[in-house]
């Protein structure tokens, strides 16, 4: 199991507490396609945070890859998330004054071991794996948002991590560029077996995804598989 939640809560605190997630269970195995969805505010993007070791849950019990999260160290956390979860943002996040290339290796230099020989070898595959190889020495800056994206993903994927998540991965691109990075996620997991978690307002998305969890005012309100439509006549 990759990810094992139970019970899980989150509460911010503040002059009035608000409680953003209750009582999450949630179990997803390796290799799993997976999307989030909910209305703005109903906790997806805290759900993905928790899952992400971003932030802890206030109550209950969340295992990463069979670490209990609620007793590891802030280092070890780090480490943890290093080496098991990618992340994909809406907004690619990549460093503008850093090339393509530079950008995918980025994880490495965030602990602190500088890329080696086999590091650039890899981040090359990566880059020919997500169709912008070519663009390996331009800046971040100088390429379209729909490669941006991919780049965004190659770096994700950087380290051979187990679980990718995605938060609105394709609300900031057009129709035809959301549809080929969506293409690109689904051709990454069938080909590498990556779990992808993806949180998405686009009900087209989720449809293609595997598995649809739904959240409403911080809790899990339907939790199944993808139907798939019935075979012409």
């Amino acid at each position: 199991m990759l990810v094992d939640m139970k019970g899980v809560g989150k509460e911010y605190e503040g002059v009035v507490p608000f409680l953003a997630l209750s009582e999450v269970n949630l179990q997803v195995d390796k290799g799993e396609f997976v999307a989030i969805v909910g209305q703005s505010g109903s906790g997806k993007s805290t759900l993905l945070n928790l899952i992400g070791t971003l932030d802890r849950a206030t109550t209950g019990t969340y295992l990463l890859d069979g670490h209990d999260i609620a007793q590891v160290s802030d280092s070890q956390l780090t480490r943890l998330r290093g080496e098991l979860v990618g992340f994909v943002f809406q907004f690619h996040y990549l460093l503008p004054d850093f090339t393509v290339l530079e950008n995918v290796l980025m994880p490495k230099a965030a602990t602190r071991t500088r890329p080696t020989k086999e590091d650039t070898t890899e981040a090359m595959r990566l880059l020919e794996r997500v169709g912008v190889a070519g663009e390996k020495d331009k800046l971040a800056t100088a390429i379209s948002g729909g490669q941006q994206q991919r780049v965004a993903i190659a770096r994700a994927l950087m380290g051979g991590k187990p679980l990718i998540l995605a938060d609105e991965p394709t609300g900031n691109l057009d129709s035809v560029n959301s549809e080929s990075v969506f293409e690109l996620m689904r051709e990454v997991h069938d080909e590498l077996k990556t779990t992808f978690m993806i949180v998405t307002h686009d009900e087209r998305i989720a449809d293609q995804c595997d598995r649809i969890i739904r959240i409403t005012d911080g809790k899990i309100v339907d939790d199944h598989p993808r139907v798939a439509a019935s075979p012409k006549s």
